[in-house]
């Protein structure tokens, strides 16, 4: 699993003994100790905000204190996620009350963005700047005289998790977004005689690799520039030479 760097960490510890004498519950990276329960909890929950890239693929485990780290069950190994960035994807549908054309484009995508600027107000980190410039709006009439416009909408490089400014509560970008759109009409755009379809509103999450890196199996690695000596460079140079000697031989030829 992946342990993030900020926000809440889905890992919890539970036992139904603490032994004889009694212990505590204890949380490890490696041989560091993250979090120590108290006497009689047998409840405990990894820390949020302790894993940087120090720790990437050290191993996880949760154990009684007076037991020995080298006898205790692996719970999982962390992977900082290193050079990976993310992107949210959503869908909004609207339904109009005359036929949509090229204003009404522009109109739902100005206001479209407008509310994704609120929402970056409300919960700081959503976007890149006060501006939302790494939000991206595309609202496209759904045909010739029809009455819907579907928007689709990319805000590229959010964090895990951002806060709220006013209860300090802690959700993914995407559960902001999809809870403003169906559960708080905050993309309703009734002003503008659009009505939000939200049961057809689609948010999602997309993993991508920082530029200069690939993604692999579980990570980003960094892409490696091609070698001066791959197949592909070293065949280019032979046949240079072969065609330099073709002319020459060709050259040699017609002067005799």
């Amino acid at each position: 699993m992946y342990f993030p760097e900020t926000g809440v960490v889905p890992c919890v510890c539970t036992t139904d003994s603490l032994g004889s004498p009694a212990g505590r519950l204890v949380w490890l990276l490696g041989n560091i100790t993250m979090a120590t329960g108290y006497y009689g909890v047998t409840q405990l929950t990894f820390p949020s905000g302790k894993v940087s890239r120090q720790h990437d693929r050290m191993m996880a485990t949760c154990q009684l204190d007076w037991v020995r780290p080298e006898t205790a069950a692996i719970t999982s190994q962390v992977i900082y996620r290193q050079n990976t960035n993310f992107a949210i994807n959503m869908t909004l549908k609207y339904a109009l009350l005359t036929v949509c054309t090229r204003v009404t484009e522009f109109q739902v995508g100005t206001q479209v963005l407008a509310r994704i600027v609120q929402q970056n107000q409300e919960w700081p980190g959503l976007c890149a700047d006060r501006a939302c410039t790494n939000a991206h709006v595309n609202a496209t009439c759904d045909g010739a005289f029809s009455k819907s416009i579907t928007t689709v909408v990319v805000i590229e490089q959010v964090p895990d998790t951002v806060r709220s400014n006013d209860t300090k509560s802690t959700r993914s970008p995407r559960d902001v977004l999809f809870r403003a759109a169906v559960q708080e009409d905050a993309f309703d755009l009734k002003t503008i005689n659009a009505t939000l379809q939200k049961n057809q509103t689609l948010v999602s999450v997309r993993e991508m690799c920082t530029p200069g890196y690939i993604y692999t199996r579980t990570n980003c690695v960094k892409q490696e520039e091609p070698s001066s000596t791959s197949p592909v460079l070293i065949g280019s140079i032979i046949g240079g030479v072969v065609a330099f000697l073709v002319v020459v031989i060709l050259v040699i030829v017609v002067y005799r």
